[in-house]
Parts: C-alpha cells; structure tokens; sequence
C-alpha cells in the first residue's frame, strides 16, 4: 500500500527544488519521534529548506498575510486548522483575485454553505477542527469578491488559466 501524500510525492519528484514553508507549519512536521499523520518529514531530509512567517497586515477576512514577492501580486494568508501552518495562496490575477485555499475547505460547497468537513475524515485530517472551521467562515466572508479553489474540486480550478 502506497503512504505517500499527493505533497510528498510531489517534494520527491522535484529533488532540486528547494522547499518553503510557514514556520508553524515546520515546526509541526519535524517536532517530537513520529510525524503527525500525512506529514512530510521523510520528503524533507536533505532538502533545501526556506521558512517564512506571516508577517503581513490584514488582508480582506485574513488577520495575517505574507507578501511573497513584495509586490502584492501573490500572498500567503493565514489558513490554520487544517494543519498549523496552513495558508491560502492569493493571487492577483487580471480576472481578480483567485485564492488557492489548500485544505481549509476540500469542495466550494463548504465555503458557500459554511459547511464543515464530515466528522469521518475530517476528525483524521485536521489538526485543529475549530481552526479549521473559523478559516471556513473567513473563505465564505470573501466568497462573492474571490474566486475560492478548494485542493479538491475540480470544478472550481476549471477555466483557471493554464
């Protein structure tokens, strides 16, 4: 049986590539003698290792953000719950903004119905579910100003730019 996440799979095919994380988010990964479940650890050994932290004003419902090129063309804002380090990726992009929401919500269902995760798997799949739900709440406050992409609907990346 295959244990690797979409994430690690990803880190391993790109070996050179070096990786950038929130420091909570690292710090959850590689703290304590087992990695939390769908942890990263193995993927990250002898990999170039670059932190951030969000350092950033408000943006829109998000206390904390993170300017990544500091142009405001693409920031990281706070979406802990999921994991501790969770951020969405919002991008100014000439049609608006489009925010990369990981796995704060995994359908835009949940987003526009501030629907939680079902207990089975969400209890399994995040860290803090009452993060989680509060990032929920900020995604819906901004639902109708961006275009929210969910890790896992596919409808909702569909017509995105390729």
């Amino acid at each position: 049986m295959d244990s690797l996440t979409d994430i690690e799979r990803a880190i391993l095919d790109l070996p050179a590539l070096p990786v950038h994380v929130h420091h909570a988010e690292l710090d959850w990964v590689t703290r304590g003698p087992v990695a939390p479940v769908g942890g990263v650890r193995d993927s990250l050994r002898d990999r170039r290792i670059g932190t951030f932290t969000l350092d950033g004003p408000p943006v829109l419902t998000f206390d904390r953000s993170h300017d990544l090129f500091d142009d405001g063309a693409v920031l990281l804002v706070d979406l802990a719950g999921h994991t501790p380090g969770s951020v969405g990726l919002l991008a100014n992009t000439d049609a608006g903004w489009v925010l990369l929401a990981g796995d704060a919500a995994w359908h835009g269902l949940q987003v526009q119905q501030i629907r939680q995760k079902r207990s089975y798997p969400g209890a399994f799949a995040d860290e803090d579910r009452d993060a989680c739900f509060r990032a929920l709440h900020r995604l819906h406050a901004v639902k109708d100003r961006v275009r929210i992409v969910p890790t896992h609907d596919h409808q909702a990346s569909s017509g995105l730019a390729t």
